[in-house]
């Protein structure tokens, strides 16, 4: 899959060369490094570590990637690298559950120091007269169509509503893809979209959530 990818991407690029454009109007390269640190001091139980309930715990999250536009497709890619550390792992408590969002990571990855690479991003999207056909790996929010000119009411509905269901969890350090297809409709007077998908298990792939299964 990774070959196809990059192979598919060298095509693209070197279409977007050969096409007569300007490539530095067609190819966009991206890259960014969020470092965070949390600080938990959650609910204390009644059973477990008497401290069990407070810890700190540090999250990076590196992503690069490419894309390739032209006026009726776009070739995206991009990769990341999520590495978390000093997750506790007596914050799991019997009868109570996780005590907080790095006892949430350690009861999934089973790792004090979680992290490896994955494809975050690989979609092809085709586009005309309105029309737009998406297939690969793709982020999407649901309830995104429109977006209130308030900036408080407009951080609400992106990292709150739009998080309530179908949402990409970019608070967290590691987030979520979808891997299917997605047509939309965006004529004047016309604002459809229809999707099949699957999502990512968080984007620890390979080591995480083998319990999970494909049926989920």
């Amino acid at each position: 899959m990774c070959r196809f990818l990059v192979g598919l991407l060298f095509g693209a690029v070197s279409a977007a060369a050969g096409d007569g454009g300007d490539r530095r109007d067609r190819v966009v390269f991206t890259a960014s490094e969020r470092l965070r640190g949390e600080f938990v001091d959650w609910f204390r139980p009644h059973t477990g570590a008497r401290s069990a309930n407070r810890y700190g715990f540090l999250g990076g999250r590196l992503r690069a990637g490419v894309s390739v536009t032209f006026p009726q497709l776009q070739f995206v890619v991009q990769g990341q690298d999520t590495r978390l550390a000093n997750l506790p792992d007596d914050a799991v408590v019997p009868r109570t559950g996780a005590l907080g969002p790095g006892a949430l990571y350690f009861l999934h990855l089973h790792d004090r120091s979680p992290g490896e690479p994955f494809l975050k991003l690989g979609f092809l999207t085709l586009r005309r007269s309105g029309f737009a056909a998406t297939g690969g790996r793709f982020e999407y929010a649901d309830g995104l169509e429109t977006e209130p000119a308030d900036p408080t009411l407009a951080f609400v509905k992106r990292f709150r509503i739009a998080e309530r269901l179908v949402g990409l969890f970019s608070y967290s350090h590691v987030s979520r893809s979808f891997d299917g297809g997605r047509l939309s409709d965006d004529r004047p007077g016309w604002n459809v979209t229809a999707m099949a998908a699957r999502p990512t298990h968080g984007g620890f792939e390979v080591s995480a959530n083998r319990e999970i299964g494909d049926g989920l």
